[in-house]
């Protein structure tokens, strides 16, 4: 019996539903109802009784439900712990990056880890924003570096913060000439990013006359490049790489945005637990994130 398949049971106790379970675990709804197939073969009862209106819990899986509830955290614990202790020869770790993700503060986290712990191959996978989830959901990836505001509701994902610092208004240069402040932008109109879990543009003492929603980060570039828009963002290498893109700092806002690193409970490779540790590390050592 998969423990996977034991937290993935929690889930659609919790949600109610194989769909929304889906949702929340970065899965198909078709996975999911697999999986509580074979768990209801593997023990021997019927957990959900299935309709075109949803699923209904039996008895039995009340009673699982129950006792996982109490019994799980601390069986993950114990499985966890014995994980950690195994030697680190021969592993390996994949790491996923955002392909617009400034290197400077990400370097040296990964130069870190590879001193710490040197017989860990590890292997980097630049992706897109949008693909990132998908690739640590289906194990393509063991762990993934991505904004902080990118949204992750899922229960299934561990999440901690890399770096932190104010995020900075993008402009076209040929727009907006230097010198500029905040104030200069008043009557611009911003573009921002519809996934995004923090509303940035709040941020501005003023109101915007407009503000557009797009759904890539590369769009978003295309906007601010082209003097369509501005942007409200952290350390983005993407937009940074342009050369008719500048920032101006936005010191008055509330919300710090940044870098964290992302992977799913279900993945056990004793090596994000080392990766963790060098994350620990990197984040004590230093005093101002760039």
């Amino acid at each position: 019996m998969k423990l996977s398949t034991l937290h993935l049971f929690v889930q659609v106790m919790e949600q109610g539903s194989f769909s929304k379970a889906a949702i929340t675990a970065f899965t198909t709804q078709s996975n999911i109802s697999k999986q509580m197939g074979c768990l209801e073969t593997e023990i021997g009862v019927r957990l959900f009784d299935r309709s075109n209106q949803g699923i209904q819990p039996t008895p039995a899986a009340i009673c699982l439900f129950s006792g996982l509830k109490e019994q799980l955290p601390a069986l993950q614990k114990l499985i966890d712990q014995a994980q950690r202790a195994a030697p680190s020869q021969d592993l390996s770790l994949k790491v996923a990056i955002s392909d617009s993700m400034s290197i400077n503060h990400i370097a040296p986290l990964l130069s870190l880890f590879r001193r710490e712990s040197p017989s860990v191959e590890l292997k980097l996978i630049s992706l897109s924003q949008e693909s990132i989830l998908r690739y640590l959901a289906d194990g393509y990836a063991d762990v993934a570096l991505i904004y902080s505001v990118w949204p992750t509701d899922a229960a299934c994902i561990t999440r901690k913060a890399i770096t932190r610092s104010n995020p900075c208004i993008y402009y076209s240069k040929r727009e907006w000439p230097d010198p500029v402040s905040v104030e200069s932008f008043r009557s611009a109109t911003f573009v921002k990013l519809e996934k995004s879990s923090v509303d940035s543009v709040a941020d501005l003492p003023f109101a915007p006359e407009q503000v557009i929603s797009v759904d890539s980060l590369r769009t978003l570039q295309f906007y601010v490049a082209s003097g369509m828009a501005c942007a409200i963002l952290g350390r983005s290498q993407l937009l940074l790489d342009s050369a008719d893109i500048s920032i101006c700092p936005l010191d008055c806002a509330r919300n710090q945005v940044g870098t964290d690193i992302v992977w799913t409970c279900s993945n056990k490779n004793p090596a994000i637990y080392l990766f963790e540790k060098a994350v620990d590390r990197f984040v004590r050592d230093i005093s101002t994130y760039p």
